[in-house]
């Protein structure tokens, strides 16, 4: 099928409402704004254009939203909200469909007065970014000490960011921007490289983002950046807020050291997790897949399928990008799979890892599903119809895996992926097919290989000769091998792996 062509889902005698990736429509607006811990109360709209399309991303702090502001509930990822909004903020491509071409983000202590579409356009002009002065500083080392006096930031964390600026050469008063309002071309490729570079200081160094922005824009002098010369409370676009709003800056996290804490499942600090901005380099074309998958999954399936390779929440929320809390999983699974040509994925759930890998090699994808679950083959044909040829999926039944199995043709095939949180006797008999017949010097990737039920064949195949570690491409939870001989079918006469019983 043409990789440009449409697709449209319906379900139950319902439409899915997907996202059109290949082919992008005609020029959109999204005004976006992000509210965590109940932080804050979302801006307020004093004109409302028919031509945008207003989004505001919050935990699930915030429940209502007055109209037009449509609510997207992703999974907080930081210890600190002020670094899950910044997220947000930063890198709006992880998180708007991809439609859209300029976003505006607007802090939610702003109060919007005559935002419209062609204001909008008007403001940003030829440029890639449109944003404002900062109305009483200069520079970035006189924002540092305003900062400082004010208590927003932790002193460590500014004044080695600071350091590291003068180190580099960034001169004094090169400019400041207050970056509140901000008007973008989000998915051009200045844009693009711009706000990733933006978040990786934000990532590794102060949450306050007029620190590091103008030192990015230092960095990249080829971006086009309209700064707009207008009062930044007095002006025709937008204002603060009246004082005595609900806002929490008491609960400001300003404890940060060398690290920025993650969170666990329950809201906790998780001081064995370190995050890292690599894992949330992924593709505006990724994304939206992903989206569209978990849309289809949702529309067929009450219960959300969690992928042990993009998320940790279960809650099967479609607009949280891949969690980076698995960076260090799908970080092993796309350097596992340089260099190889055809990856046999022997448990394609909703089709999610198969995106990953189709988005972001050059590979193409064999996938074995089971019957069993409703939303495997419309994942399947959504992801048929972007990448063609480069996708073959096969439907077996879970009853008779094993002799289903024994098709399967390892001519071509040089990685193999096998999630360890399948079902024991599945992944007991992908195990034993892929020990048997897989060529020597094919890659084996194992999701949730720490498991205690796989830990013991994993080494028993290791003492048998037919598996190496894959270089140091392995995790509490991911670990790569290279296949280095078959085991004759006489010597698989006993499984080597018996389902453990819950």
């Amino acid at each position: 099928m043409q990789a440009d062509r449409e697709i449209n889902f319906v379900i139950g005698g319902q439409p899915v409402d997907l996202e059109n990736v290949a082919t992008p429509s005609s020029r959109k607006i999204a005004v976006y704004t992000a509210i965590f811990s109940d932080y804050d109360e979302p801006p307020a709209l004093q004109v409302i254009d028919g031509d945008i399309d207003y989004f505001l991303f919050t935990d699930g702090s915030v429940e209502n939203a007055p109209e037009p502001w449509q609510i997207r509930i992703i999974d907080p990822v930081f210890f600190d909200p002020q670094r899950d909004a910044r997220r947000v903020k930063v890198l709006p491509h992880l998180f708007l469909p991809k439609q859209y071409e300029i976003s505006v983000w607007v802090d939610s202590s702003l109060s919007m007065k005559q935002l419209t579409a062609a204001a909008i356009e008007t403001l940003l002009a030829g440029a890639d970014i449109a944003v404002t002065r900062h109305n009483m500083r200069t520079c970035i080392y006189d924002e540092a000490k305003a900062v400082l006096d004010v208590k927003y930031e932790t002193a460590s964390r500014v004044e080695r960011q600071i350091a590291r600026y003068r180190a580099m050469g960034f001169p004094e008063y090169f400019g400041l921007h207050a970056t509140m309002f901000l008007v973008r071309r989000h998915l051009s490729e200045a844009g693009m490289a711009f706000n990733l570079e933006w978040w990786s200081e934000l990532s590794r160094f102060s949450k306050r983002d007029q620190l590091s922005f103008d030192y990015v824009r230092w960095r990249h002098p080829g971006i086009k950046v309209n700064t707009l010369q207008m009062e930044v409370r007095y002006n025709p676009v937008f204002g603060f807020k009246l004082s005595g709003r609900d806002h929490k800056s008491s609960s400001r996290v300003i404890d940060e050291h060398l690290h920025v804490a993650l969170r666990t499942s329950d809201g906790g600090k998780a001081p064995l997790l370190r995050y890292d901005d690599l894992y949330d380099l992924l593709t505006p074309d990724f994304l939206a897949h992903l989206r569209n998958l978990r849309k289809i999954t949702a529309a067929i399936s009450e219960m959300p399928y969690v992928d042990a390779l993009l998320d940790v929440d279960a809650r099967g929320m479609p607009y949280s990008p891949p969690d980076p809390r698995k960076g260090m999983e799908r970080e092993i699974f796309i350097r596992a799979l340089a260099g190889r040509t055809r990856l046999l994925d022997m448990q394609f759930g909703n089709g999610g890892r198969a995106a990953l890998a189709l988005s972001q090699t050059s590979l193409s994808v064999s996938a074995l599903g089971t019957e069993g679950a409703a939303y495997a083959e419309p994942c399947a044909g959504y992801l048929g119809v972007y990448f063609g040829e480069r996708l073959d999926y096969r439907s077996l039944d879970p009853e008779t895996l094993s002799e289903n199995l024994g098709d399967v043709s390892y001519d071509t095939i040089d990685a193999i992926h096998i999630d360890g949180n399948a079902e024991a006797d599945v992944i007991a008999a992908c195990l034993d097919n892929v020990a048997t017949y897989a060529r020597p010097g094919t890659v084996l990737i194992l999701t949730a290989a720490g498991n205690p039920h796989l830990v013991g064949k994993l080494s028993t195949l290791c003492d048998q000769g037919a598996l190496i570690p894959y270089g140091d491409l392995h995790s509490a939870d991911q670990s790569a091998f290279i296949i280095t001989s078959n085991l004759a079918a006489a010597e698989m006469a006993a499984p080597l792996f018996e389902p453990s019983i819950a």
